[in-house]
C-alpha cells in the first residue's frame, strides 16, 4: 500500500516505508498541508500552530498537550496509531495516547535524547502516573526518529520506534486497555521546563497485520 505525502523517488523513500510493512490500508491521515482541523493559539503555557505544512507544539515548561484521534470508540481489530516527525528541540517529546475507562497509557518518546516514559493515565482527571520512567531506547534505535507509533492489538498497547518494537526489546509492554478504546496524539516540553518544541509532520490511524 502506498503511504500519503511520500515520495517514493526521494533517497530516504525505502527507509521510511520499511516500518509500515505490516501496513495494510490507512482508515486516516492528517498531512497538516491543508485545512486546519485542529485549534491553534495559545493554551497556558503551550502554543499551538500550523507552520509550513507541520502541526507545531512550543513549550515554556513540561506541559503535555494532545488532540483526539480517530473515531470513538477504535476498532477492535488490530491497528497503529502513527506520528511523522519533522524536527524535535529543547527535549521535548512525541506523545501517543490510548484510551479507555477501565485502562490508560499515555507513551512519551523524546527523540533527540533516545528516552521513552510510560504513565497510566486517569480517564477522569487527565492526571498522569509514572508505571515506566524515561529510559533510553538508543541502543535498539540507530539514526534519527522519525516515526512513533503506538500499536494496538488484542487491546494490547506496544510502542514502536522507527519500526522497532521498543517495548518488546526493553521489556516493558503495558497492560491491555479496555474495550471502549480511543487515542489522542501531542506532544510534551522537558519536564525540566525551558524552551521546546515539536513539529509534526502527519498523523495517521491505519489497519496493521
Amino acid at each position: 500500500v502506498g503511504i500519503p505525502g511520500l515520495n517514493p523517488g526521494r533517497p530516504e523513500a525505502a527507509e521510511r516505508a520499511a516500518p509500515l510493512a505490516d501496513l495494510l490500508a490507512v482508515q486516516s491521515v492528517d498531512g497538516f498541508a491543508g485545512s486546519q482541523v485542529y485549534a491553534t493559539g495559545t493554551q497556558g503555557s503551550v502554543s499551538l500552530d500550523y507552520v509550513d505544512g507541520a502541526l507545531t507544539f512550543s513549550f515554556a515548561d513540561g506541559s503535555l498537550w494532545s488532540y483526539p484521534i480517530g473515531e470513538t470508540p477504535l476498532p477492535s481489530t488490530p491497528i497503529a496509531i502513527i506520528s511523522d516527525i519533522r524536527d524535535v528541540s529543547g527535549g521535548a517529546s512525541v506523545v501517543i495516547e490510548a484510551l479507555s475507562p477501565e485502562a490508560s497509557w499515555s507513551f512519551a518518546v523524546d527523540p533527540a535524547n533516545k528516552l521513552v516514559a510510560i504513565s497510566s493515565k486517569d480517564a477522569a482527571s487527565g492526571a498522569l502516573y509514572p508505571w515506566q520512567p524515561a529510559v533510553s531506547f538508543a541502543e535498539v534505535v540507530p539514526g534519527s526518529i522519525n516515526r512513533v507509533e503506538v500499536r494496538l492489538r488484542d487491546r494490547i498497547p506496544t510502542l514502536w520506534i522507527n519500526g522497532v518494537d521498543v517495548t518488546a526489546a526493553l521489556g516493558i509492554t503495558p497492560m491491555a486497555i479496555g474495550t471502549e478504546m480511543s487515542a489522542q496524539f501531542g506532544a510534551m516540553g522537558n519536564p525540566a521546563g525551558g524552551s521546546a518544541s515539536v513539529a509534526l509532520e502527519r498523523i495517521s490511524i491505519a489497519d496493521i497485520r
